[in-house]
């Protein structure tokens, strides 16, 4: 047994010289297809950094592209290797594969030859006449010793692909020493798959971008901001193309927002979407485009401390609802907390100066200061994962001020000018918005334009216990000003003062001052008379008015005469109005100021107020209707005859009373004639006693002395 190469069995009985020239053969062919495969290797490899270079410059793969672009490169590399190196073994193996392969490196001859190999090396152990097959095997032989077999390979091809090759990777050499930067850039970028930029003039930042990913709310139109890095050429114009869920591509310019920023609005996004940018000579994309809600300030703690006090108060709530309110000098902490993990806490606004915020949570912050005016903030959170800011959350911290209390002060019964023996009741009533204290009542000195006077009566109405908070107060009080001596002619002031609890210490509300006249009983009593008096002169006005339209309803009056009877007895229902209120002011003067005795009061509370009372309340009233009634509808039957027995009840009534307040009047002059009588004589007595005295006193020896 011989070899044809590499050990290849061979049977002896074959000829020395054919083996051999096989074996020749196969070598040569080996060469050859190591330099088609290799020539086939540089132009991929060339072909792989051309087009990739391209793509990179233009497109600015990122890593995780250019990694799979690398990994797929060298996975095709591996298996041509693989591929190449099974066709070597084939080439050098069993004398059938050999004859195979002649099929890819032979040229000419190659249906001839592969027959001839066949026939020589299948039947030398094929079943059969042992004739036969000698006889196939010799005309094999000498086919293949006929055959130009070493003509046949391309071995002018052979050199042809060596240089091929050599130019190949010249040409890649000589482009690194020409671009030296650039084929260290591709080495970096694809080799070691580093960041470096390639060289340009115009940069572009997406604002917003976190690792490639562009975090958007979800359903939400949002904002494109980008921005030309500093140093860099800012372009004419931005585009942006951009895909969103499902939908086709979109193109669309950015609109300058300033010298280097354009800004665009892009439409909702549900899901996901990609957008790309191109500006100057930059490429930016495919940039991804995450979804997902905005965070949310979903809660608040108020945390108050009043002025000089220790502890401090919570309220919670989600929304401002209410307006809050706070004592200047109110120390506040405000914690709000997020529904996620955020990085920042922005707040704008009207803040006071010593505001300050920090964080005390993965989802919390806290706010202090100390409230001294008006302060309205706006607080936006900032997500950690996505950065995504979340809708603006407004609150608005105004002062409540702590008001001086209101006190109002009213004088029951009495007029501007009262007598020196006056006793009335007075009634104080104060409000606070944080509750009271004390309540307090003085009668000061007239002359009060002039420094402070001592007071002459100080009162305390009304004092709160410790820890009550009685936001008002009504305390009504009778005053008496008998044991002031007042003199006739001078004036005293009343006022009333209420203090309060506030924090800063106490404040004192006072009420407007009553000034009140001080007059001679006789002089007072005078004056009420002519009041009364024309109050009684009104009356007798509407006593002859009511008479004359009792006898117009005694003669089967027409509607007209109704009409004009109803006008008139609404003008004696507003007199004996008048009149009411005259006759109690004036009774209620006499009675504080102690010009009427208690039974005198009584007799004409009785025979006065309570008829005039009646009379208007009821019976005016009443007729009123009824003429209104009769206007309307017509007079009814019987009707006339009850409205002309109520109006003579009307006159009689009215004729009751004046005849009371003359009785009344002609006792009050009785009196006062009398008092002046009484006056009269002891002011003569008085004289005569002071012109005894002198007359004595002069008689004697020595009184110029004394």
């Amino acid at each position: 047994m011989a070899s044809l190469d590499h050990g290849v069995a061979i049977d002896s009985r074959r000829d020395a010289p054919v083996e051999s020239r096989l074996a020749n053969l196969a070598r040569a062919a080996r060469r050859l297809y190591i330099l088609r495969g290799a020539l086939s290797a540089s132009l991929g490899i060339a072909a792989f950094i051309i087009i990739t270079l391209i793509a990179d410059r233009m497109l600015r793969l990122g890593s995780g592209t250019r990694a799979g672009i690398m990994a797929g490169a060298a996975a095709a590399l591996v298996v041509f290797i693989i591929l190449q190196i099974r066709a070597l073994r084939r080439i050098g193996a069993d004398p059938l594969e050999f004859a195979a392969s002649l099929d890819t490196v032979v040229r000419g001859e190659r249906d001839r030859a592969v027959q001839a190999l066949a026939t020589l090396y299948s039947l030398d152990s094929a079943e059969g006449s042992p004739a036969l097959r000698e006889a196939a095997v010799r005309g094999a032989r000498e086919k293949l010793q006929s055959l130009p077999l070493e003509a046949c390979l391309d071995r002018r091809g052979g050199g042809r692909r060596s240089i091929q090759i050599a130019a190949a990777v010249a040409a890649l050499a000589g482009a690194a020493w020409l671009a030296p930067q650039t084929a260290s850039i591709w080495l970096r970028r694809w080799c070691a798959l580093s960041t470096i930029p390639w060289p340009q003039d115009t940069w572009l930042e997406i604002q917003g971008l976190q690792n490639g990913k562009l975090w958007v709310p979800a359903r939400e139109a949002f904002s494109l901001h980008v921005s030309v890095r500093e140093g860099s050429a800012v372009p004419d114009a931005v585009d942006v193309m951009y895909q969103l869920d499902e939908s086709s591509e979109s193109r669309a310019p950015l609109a300058r927002a300033g010298e280097s920023l354009f800004e665009g609005e892009l439409p909702p996004v549900a899901k996901r979407g990609f957008l790309w940018l191109r500006g100057g000579d930059d490429r930016v994309g495919p940039i991804v485009i995450e979804t997902r809600n905005r965070p949310s300030i979903e809660s608040f703690d108020l945390k108050t401390s009043a002025p000089n006090a220790d502890k401090f108060e919570s309220i919670q709530f989600t929304t401002q609802d209410e307006e809050v309110r706070l004592l200047p000098g109110t120390r506040v902490r405000l914690s709000a907390r997020a529904d996620e993990e955020i990085d920042d806490l922005k707040i704008s606004g009207s803040t006071p100066a010593d505001f300050g915020a920090r964080q005390t949570g993965e989802r919390e912050w806290e706010m202090q200061w100390t409230h001294r005016a008006v302060c309205a903030i706006t607080l936006e959170a900032r997500s950690k994962a996505t950065g995504l800011v979340s809708k603006p959350r407004s609150l608005t911290f105004e002062i409540l001020k702590d008001s001086v209390p209101r006190v109002a002060l009213q004088c029951l019964k009495i007029g501007e000018r009262v007598s020196p023996a006056a006793k009335f009741p007075c009634r104080v009533e104060a409000r606070d918005d944080f509750g009271l204290t004390s309540l307090t009542l003085e009668i000061l000195p007239g002359a009060l334009e002039s420094a402070p006077a001592e007071p002459y009566k100080k009162m305390e109405l009304a004092t709160s216990a410790p820890g009550e908070m009685r936001e008002q107060m009504s305390v009504e009080r009778e005053l008496e000003l008998l044991p002031l001596h007042l003199a006739p002619g001078t004036s005293i002031h009343l006022a009333a003062s209420a203090a309060d609890n506030c924090r800063t210490g106490p404040q004192v509300g006072r009420s407007r001052d009553r000034v009140l006249l001080i007059v001679s009983s006789e002089q007072l009593l005078r004056e009420i008379l002519a009041r009364l008096q024309a109050a009684r002169g009104r009356l007798r006005v509407a006593q002859t008015d009511c008479r004359e339209i009792r006898d117009s309803l005694g003669t089967n009056p027409d509607p007209a005469t109704i009409v004009k009877n109803l006008q008139r007895l609404r003008v004696d229902e507003r007199n004996a109005l008048s009149v009411l209120r005259t006759v109690e002011s004036g009774l209620g003067e006499l009675s504080c100021n102690a010009l009427i005795e208690d039974g005198a009061r009584k007799q004409l509370e009785k025979d006065v107020l309570e008829r005039l009372d009646g009379l208007t309340q009821h019976q005016l009233p009443e007729q009123r209707v009824a003429l209104e009634t009769a206007t309307r509808e017509g007079l009814a039957a019987g009707a006339l005859s009850t409205i002309a027995s109520r109006q003579e009840t009307i006159v009689k009534e009215i004729t009751h009373i004046l005849n009371a307040m003359n009785q009344w009047d002609s006792f009050v002059d009785l009196v006062s004639h009398l008092d002046e009588v009484i006056q009269m004589q002891t002011d003569a007595r008085k004289a005569v006693h002071t012109a005894m005295d002198r007359g004595g006193a002069a008689s004697k020896p020595g009184s110029d002395k004394k």
